[in-house]
């Protein structure tokens, strides 16, 4: 499963998260956010990707009239619990260390791969050897045989 934010947004997400669920309702005018988490310079594009990001993972979006201020965010169950889990910090770095198990575990696959065509040739070149062997006894068996 791909993320959505950086490591970057985990502040200000982890913020706009609490303030959601302290409030226990509808949250997410850009003056509200604006005024307790981001910072003036903060574009609204950046607003309205926070917006999304924290509608996608744990609440709901409510969407009122046009422009910038038209996206509100209500919290609901889910972004409840996925705030006592530990919100986007705990989701990035669990995140993270399935990236690096998969990464490690991916490794052992192509090392595995390659030893098994190591194997394989090497069985293809010798596989002949044991065959003439075989062969050169069962010739010196039916000799002694029939000598």
């Amino acid at each position: 499963m791909e993320i959505l934010f950086e490591e970057k947004d985990i502040e200000i997400l982890d913020k706009m998260l609490k303030c959601l669920v302290n409030t226990n309702g509808i949250v997410g005018r850009p003056k509200f956010i604006y005024s307790k988490i981001l910072s003036k310079e903060t574009p609204i594009v950046d607003y309205e990707s926070y917006v999304r990001i924290i509608s996608f993972y744990c609440a709901e979006v409510k969407k009122e009239g046009y422009g910038a201020d038209r996206y509100s965010l209500i919290s609901n169950e889910k972004t409840a619990n996925f705030y006592k889990i530990g919100g986007f910090r705990s989701f990035y770095d669990k995140y993270i260390k399935e990236e690096k198990y998969r990464k490690i575990k991916d490794d052992l696959k192509l090392k595995y791969k390659n030893s098994a065509i190591k194997q394989s040739n090497l069985l293809y070149k010798t596989r002949w050897w044991p065959l003439g062997i075989s062969l050169a006894a069962l010739a010196a068996s039916i000799y002694s045989i029939f000598k």
